[in-house]
This record gives C-alpha cells, sequence and structure tokens, in this order.
C-alpha cells in the first residue's frame, strides 16, 4: 500500500557474463512478511540462478565457436521473461528499472556494489560448528521431538525393513498412513563426495520402500533437510540446486522444518513395521 520494498538480489550483465547474488538473510525476511505466498520467493530466485547458468554457458560456448553469436542484453534477458516472472508472483516480487555502470566487473567489484546496494557482503557457503550445532537443534526441537511417539525417529534403515535396500542409512524420521512422510537432514558442510553418497542412498532409498510396500513414488511426503549453501558459484550449490529440482522428495531448510511435522499431523502416520527395531525410537 506503501509502495515500500526490500531488495533481496542484484543481477548484473557485462557484455560477458552474467553476475547474480541474493541475500540470504533478506530473502527470509521477505518470505516472512508475505506469509503464505513465500513459496513464490524461492521460485522466482530459482528460476533466475537457472536462467543465468543457462545464458553463461551458451556464451561461453558461442566464443569458443568459429562464429561468434552476436548476443544482446535485451535478448538474454528481455522483458517478456522479467514480466513472465513478475505476473507468476502477482507483483509481490518486483525488477527494478535496469541501470547503466561505466566500470569493468570482476569478483571483488561485484561484492562492493552488493554490499552497496543490498547491505551486507557476499556470503561465502562457510557452514561454522556453531551453524552446524543449531542445525541439529532446529531439527531436535521443532521436529523429531514433535513426531517421537507417532513415528519412527533416528531409525537405521536395512533389509529387515525393506528387502530392496542393500545398505544401512538412518532416517531422521518415517511413517506411514497410505503414503509415507519421511524425512532425511543433510548439512552441506560435507566433503563433496559424501554429499553425493548420501543423497544417492537417499533417493534409493525412496525407490526401494516404494517398490517394497507397492506406493506410487510422487505420491509420498519424502523431505531432505538442507540449508541452502551461500556460494552460488561452489559444486556444494550446484548439488542442492540439484536436489531441489528434484521430483521424488521436497528440499526446505533447517527453520522450516515445522512443515513435517504438520504433515505427520495431517496424514497420521504411524510407525508401519511389525518387527522390533531396537535402534529406533
Amino acid at each position: 500500500m506503501t509502495d515500500d520494498s526490500l531488495s533481496i538480489g542484484l543481477l548484473l550483465y557485462d557484455g560477458q557474463k552474467y553476475w547474480l547474488q541474493f541475500s540470504n538473510e533478506r530473502k527470509k525476511v521477505a518470505k516472512n512478511l508475505i506469509g503464505e505466498n513465500a513459496v513464490i520467493v524461492d521460485f522466482v530466485v530459482k528460476q533466475l540462478h537457472s536462467y543465468v547458468e543457462i545464458t553463461n554457458k551458451d556464451i561461453s560456448k558461442s566464443k569458443n565457436e568459429l562464429f561468434e553469436m552476436n548476443i544482446q542484453l535485451d535478448i538474454l534477458l528481455n522483458s517478456e521473461y522479467l514480466n513472465y516472472l513478475n505476473n507468476y508472483s502477482n507483483g509481490l516480487l518486483r525488477f527494478s528499472k535496469p541501470n547503466f555502470l561505466d566500470d569493468n566487473i570482476n569478483e571483488e567489484k561485484f561484492g562492493k556494489l552488493f554490499e552497496i546496494l543490498i547491505g551486507r557482503k557476499v556470503e561465502k557457503a562457510i557452514i561454522t560448528k556453531k551453524s552446524y550445532e543449531n542445525f541439529n537443534q532446529l531439527i531436535r526441537k521443532n521436529l523429531i521431538e514433535k513426531v517421537q511417539d507417532k513415528i519412527y525417529t533416528n531409525i537405521e534403515m536395512d533389509n529387515k525393513i525393506s528387502p530392496s535396500i542393500l545398505f544401512e542409512y538412518k532416517m531422521d524420521c518415517i511413517g506411514l498412513n497410505g503414503v509415507f512422510t519421511g524425512a532425511k537432514a543433510i548439512p552441506f558442510n560435507r566433503a563433496v563426495d559424501i554429499l553425493d553418497k548420501e543423497i544417492s542412498h537417499y533417493l534409493n532409498l525412496i525407490m526401494s520402500l516404494s517398490t517394497d510396500y507397492k506406493k506410487i513414488i510422487t505420491e509420498n511426503n519424502f523431505y531432505l533437510i538442507a540449508d541452502e549453501p551461500s556460494d552460488i558459484a561452489s559444486t556444494e550449490h550446484n548439488m542442492w540446486e540439484d536436489a531441489y529440482n528434484s521430483p521424488f522428495f521436497k528440499v526446505i531448510n533447517a527453520e522450516e522444518v515445522n512443515i513435517i511435522a504438520e504433515k505427520v499431523e495431517q496424514t497420521n502416520a504411524k510407525k508401519f513395521l511389525y518387527l522390533k527395531v531396537s535402534n529406533a525410537r
């Protein structure tokens, strides 16, 4: 009503490639402000990241070809595409009119520009021990303690539970009532090979359970609890984005785990094993 706005990100084109960065802190504030429409923020951010990544690859590819493609800013990031994102968000997210900057851009200059316009330095993907502890505390308080009397929590899954499972895999929680409702927490401060193994095993587990219990895989309510890495140029962020786009589970951050507890309540999920599971609560 007052036409006030909150800037959450910066997009820049220097004639060679796009530079894009969002403030995770400001995204959270924006999502809290628009309440039930918060998913719009994640959608538009994801769309822009994908658009920029694909376009930068096309630009780089064209430079290696015999006849370089004539790329213009108004073609790559046209008003039609921005209008589409604006219409999708029902006007809740807006794009400022482009401004011209007479300077050569590098990572340091883009970081300073981001700090001036958005208000904070470009965040790097550094996950401290304290933040990791907070990650676990949020899951324990807002999820595990709420569902531990209804479904399994901290349970080791193996072939005793599902014959198709060929490995042991710890789930933070899982229950069943018509479909599965379950969650796995993976902090992205681990080595890339470990992250790859954890996510791959999670997908295999979901497929095995769906097959053995005769469930339609996409109708289950599986969640991956994983905070988005701040450095969008990192391998970890690419892996997080691939997981975010998976049709087999929904990615949420640690602050949103109450969604899972609510889903357990809505579906009336229960413990479903007829055998004694000594290592599950």
